[in-house]
């Protein structure tokens, strides 16, 4: 049961950085007076490997700081929480580290 966890927690991490990270991407492409469509699709794949490095670096960080298994409630309101932080960390990264570049 724990395994699962761990799997959903990091599917949920890695979800959420994706997301924002897809956000950053086409937000400041559309500032750049871009298409966001070449850009996009070049930034996938980096996005999903960040994804997945973010997802288990999560897992491995913070799933043990999480009360014990006994303890689901906590667990599963903590899912959403994580989903919308990433998202946080994956758009904001994103566009900071964009912005820096270019």
């Amino acid at each position: 049961m724990r395994a699962i966890g761990e799997a959903i927690q990091a599917a949920t991490a890695g979800g959420g950085f994706f997301a924002g990270y897809l956000w950053g991407v086409i937000r400041w492409s559309g500032g750049a007076g871009q298409s966001a469509a070449p850009l996009v699709r070049s930034a996938v794949l980096p996005g999903v490997l960040l994804a997945v490095f973010y997802g288990a670096l999560f897992v491995l960080l913070f799933w043990p700081r999480l009360p014990a298994p006994g303890v689901s409630g906590l667990r599963a309101v903590v899912f959403p929480v994580v989903f919308a932080a990433s998202a946080v960390v994956g758009a904001f990264g994103i566009h900071a580290a964009l912005w820096v570049v270019g």
